[in-house]
């Protein structure tokens, strides 16, 4: 008897084993993500972001939620709400945001994953915002890939 829930225990510990991996295939961007560049791109000028306010973008698998201080030290920055993953489509859903402006749009972003970074653009007004985010591990430390010889 002992055997077969052993046997019955390895089969279940498997069986959700294989289920989490593929939700992880189905979403790759689930999980916690730092800002590590940014650009606005206007018709007649780019403003490139060199140093960006340490930003958190977290994911789970239906919401998204994201937050900063900006550099003045006083003012944050924030919003979230729903989003949908289809092939390298994105879109954001704003259910609440620090930008009354833009609570209710939804915003499109061109996705790109290369290994732990996150790259996507995507129009917002008159601008075209193009970001890239580093993989977050559970201690808020930037994950490295396996061939970048450990830097994110």
């Amino acid at each position: 008897m002992r055997t077969l829930t052993s046997l019955l225990s390895a089969a279940l510990l498997l069986l959700f084993a294989g289920t989490a991996d593929a939700q992880d295939r189905d979403n790759p961007l689930r999980g916690s993500w730092r800002l590590i560049a940014q650009q606005e791109v206007y018709v007649d000028t780019v403003i490139v972001r060199q140093k960006v306010d340490p930003s958190t973008k977290i994911l789970n698998d239906s919401h998204f939620a994201f937050g900063f201080q900006a550099a003045d030290g006083e003012t944050v920055v924030a919003g979230g709400g729903r989003y949908s993953l289809k092939g390298d489509s994105y879109i954001e859903h704003i259910e609440y945001h620090s930008s009354p402006i833009l609570v209710g749009r939804d915003i499109e972003f061109k996705v790109n994953l290369d290994g732990n970074k996150w790259h996507h653009s995507g129009q917002i007004g008159d601008f075209r915002l193009e970001e890239v985010w580093v993989r977050l591990d559970s201690d808020g430390v930037p994950v490295a890939d396996s061939d970048s010889g450990g830097t994110p």
